[in-house]
């Protein structure tokens, strides 16, 4: 029995209200995906003094939000020689808009679990609508200390994804990567714009999660409305009441 008078009627209010705003609220963050990853151990063997850019492209299916930017670190044990990384995520669309940047020096950041990637996480995450055109670029990798990684070196290819194409667990796909995906610049700051039809690079890549907006069933949305109306509606008729004499 709901007790409608004084601050019963009032814990009723507040109860039901809390009702309507889970039924509305849809905020679950799912777990942390790499977009181009490469497990614990994998080798790299491209190092170039005159400061090569890194570009791989991804487009976003549905939006997502992303929380990190990293870089392939080989051995997994940081920078050397005094290099800098420095990552960077674009807007590929109009010849290319800066987004947000990341520079990595010896041991910043961290390694995702099971992986040769570094990241470091952003002072707020970045969200990315469905349809978005993105690029993640990568610069500083300078001397054979600490190489990017190259498949028309012989290196390994980059995997997208946990399932390698962009997938989560449950299959809902969230971002793709187009058919030519890799791009390069030599000793040119800004977007690299050359294509690069001969290799994929493992460089730079970033961390992303989707949240997931649940929509309330609607035998459950009445209920909560009509607790919460029919407690308002009381209160008011309570309000309106006068003491007699």
């Amino acid at each position: 029995m709901v007790n409608l008078t004084g601050n019963g009627t009032r814990r009723g209010l507040a109860v039901a209200g809390a009702v309507v705003s889970m039924l509305f609220a849809g905020g679950i963050a799912n777990a942390q995906i790499v977009a181009f990853d490469a497990p614990t151990g994998t080798v790299g063997s491209q190092s170039y003094s005159g400061n090569i850019g890194y570009r791989e492209d991804f487009d976003v299916l549905k939006s997502i939000t992303v929380t990190s930017l990293g870089y392939f670190d080989y051995q997994g044990d940081g920078l050397h020689d005094g290099n800098t990384v420095t990552v960077t995520l674009y807007d590929r669309t109009g010849g290319g808009t800066a987004l947000q940047s990341q520079s990595f020096t010896g041991t910043v950041g961290s390694l995702a679990p099971g992986s040769t990637y570094r990241f470091l996480n952003l002072s707020s995450g970045i969200d990315l609508a469905a349809g978005f055109q993105g690029a993640i670029v990568a610069d500083g990798f300078l001397t054979a200390s600490d190489p990017a990684g190259n498949t028309f070196s012989g290196d390994p290819a980059v995997l997208h994804g946990p399932n390698q194409d962009g997938t989560t667990a449950t299959g809902s796909q969230l971002i793709s990567y187009p058919t030519q995906l890799a791009y390069y610049s030599i000793g040119t700051p800004g977007l690299p714009t050359t294509p690069d039809t001969l290799g994929v690079y493992m460089a730079g890549s970033f961390q992303y999660n989707q949240l997931l907006v649940t929509t309330p069933e609607p035998s459950g949305l009445a209920f909560g409305l009509t607790a919460f109306g029919t407690l308002s509606l009381l209160a008011r008729r309570r309000r309106n009441v006068r003491p007699q004499a």
